[in-house]
């Protein structure tokens, strides 16, 4: 999933090692797009990672506010300059992230306020005086 950048600095900031984020302008990005998909990508010690919604712990809850760590490819050499993908593996690891205002207004979009609502609005009260 991409993450905004809200969700990106609250992601580093949970994360113990050292990890850093592949910019969308650096060269490899559009071929890790193309190999992975659409996401935000996260380089670590370990490899190449990424943040996929939550598995909830109980199966009717929606876990929406959080993400977890999933591993998609290891260093394949000492100096770290090579890697090397294997299957996904989903760890343990969940973020936790909290809703920021402009968060929540990027969600909700234009679509939050139809343009119905306001051109037939009357302006007229309950008891009907304007």
């Amino acid at each position: 999933m991409k993450l905004s950048p809200v969700r990106i600095q609250q992601t580093l900031d949970q994360l113990v090692s050292r990890t850093v984020v592949v910019p969308e302008t650096h060269p490899k990005a559009a071929e890790l797009h193309q190999i992975f998909g659409e996401h935000t990508f996260f380089l670590d010690a370990d490899g190449l990672e990424i943040i996929e919604p939550a598995i909830p712990s109980d199966p009717g809850e929606i876990e929406e506010e959080a993400g977890q760590l999933v591993k998609l490819a290891m260093w394949n050499d000492a100096a770290r300059t090579v890697l090397a993908a294997h299957p996904a593996e989903v760890t343990d690891v969940v973020i936790h992230f909290e809703s920021s205002v402009q968060e929540q207004l990027d969600r909700a979009g234009e679509d939050s306020f139809p343009a119905s609502d306001a051109t037939n609005h009357t302006g007229t009260t309950r008891n009907g005086a304007e």
